[in-house]
């Protein structure tokens, strides 16, 4: 009778080990940067105006998505996608007046990156840096009532619960983000200071910054 022999293929159970390791660490870091919607992808949302303007956030938080309306995140935390869209979900805004918006609005930045190198590259619609032109530090809002429904809450005075008017009004706080000009290719993707003065006819109605305070935010493309 022959003998009985077991094969112990060493190379195989490594190559199963090492798998196994895989498989447990994308787990690990799928849990670690879950982006789930109205806790990861969430943004507070700072007033400048101080109430001096016709339109005064307070106490705003929102929610970032991609343009396709799916939660944005970057290792666990808001990622502001452009193009994307930007929904604010609660606190109070105030309209003093009645305005029209609609293809009438301009977005003066004030951009600021968490670097050494680049730093601050628009400040208030101009440029500070000499590979932006200035009119890429403005950019277009509230081109279309569908997309833009929050457009459509600031042309009407008012004090408004952000928190309620889906379901007092039937509407959502949510504005589409367009994508930035050319010029910002290459140097863009990164932590951010983002303010947005909002213009009508030559007149700044708002001043917001993303985030709050000195923090910063993921952007990309």
């Amino acid at each position: 009778m022959e003998p009985f022999c077991i094969y112990y293929d060493k190379k195989q159970d490594v190559s199963e080990i090492m798998y196994a390791k895989l498989i447990v660490s994308l787990t690990v870091i799928g849990i670690a940067y879950a982006c789930t919607d109205g806790k990861d992808n969430v943004v507070d949302v700072a007033d400048y105006s101080n109430g001096a303007y016709n339109v005064h956030f307070q106490n705003t938080q929102g929610q970032v998505y991609t343009s396709d309306r799916t939660p944005s995140c970057y290792k666990g935390e808001a990622n502001l996608k452009l193009p994307g869209q930007l929904k604010l979900v609660s606190g109070t805004l105030v309209v003093k007046s009645n305005m029209n918006l609609m293809s009438n609005v301009e977005a003066k930045l004030t951009l600021k990156k968490d670097s050494s190198i680049i730093g601050k590259i628009c400040e208030n619609g101009k440029s500070k840096n000499i590979l932006i032109p200035d009119k890429d530090c403005t950019i277009p809002l509230c081109n279309n009532a569908m997309e833009d429904p929050l457009c459509t809450l600031l042309e009407k005075a008012g004090t408004y619960d952000l928190s309620q008017i889906e379901k007092t009004l039937g509407i959502t706080a949510t504005l589409s983000l367009p994508a930035l000009p050319s010029s910002f290719k290459g140097i863009i993707k990164g932590k951010w200071e983002a303010g947005v003065s909002l213009v009508v006819n030559g007149q700044v109605v708002a001043d917001i910054k993303l985030p709050s305070n000195e923090k910063f935010i993921y952007i990309d493309e």
